[in-house]
């Protein structure tokens, strides 16, 4: 009810930041630190990927490609969802950016109707993207 719980001892918050509860107070954060982010649009064409967003696509009209971030850190993420249920007949390619998806260095090509996964950037250059609920 009170902002006193706030921690207004460390430095101002930048762009992006959230308020995380530390166990004592709430600080500023990452959005990595609260959750992952969704985005609010319905993806129908290929699109550049933001670490730690989650993004539902529609491939019911056409292919597209989700290219991943070049330039990740160590646990940050990107989930996918097949929202049209039709992956299987227009595939979703998830563009490497430049780093590998499960040891692989070509892209991964997503042929699933409904197919839900996060990837998780490991830090390696022979792992890199780590695929999650496979």
């Amino acid at each position: 009810d009170v902002l006193s719980d706030v921690d207004t001892s460390t430095a101002a918050p930048t762009s992006g930041q959230v308020l995380v509860w530390n166990g004592t107070n709430w600080a500023p954060g990452t959005a990595a630190s609260a959750g992952l982010d969704f985005d609010s649009a319905i993806k129908t064409a290929s699109f550049n990927a933001v670490v730690n967003k989650g993004y539902f696509v529609d491939t019911s009209s056409n292919v597209l490609t989700v290219t991943l971030p070049s330039s990740p850190s160590v646990g940050e993420e990107v989930h996918v969802i097949d929202s049209s249920n039709s992956a299987a007949t227009n595939n979703i390619t998830i563009g490497r950016g430049g780093n590998p998806i499960a040891s692989s260095a070509t892209d991964l090509t997503v042929a699933v109707n409904g197919a839900a996964f996060r990837l998780i950037y490991s830090g390696s250059s022979t792992f890199g993207w780590v695929l999650m609920n496979k």
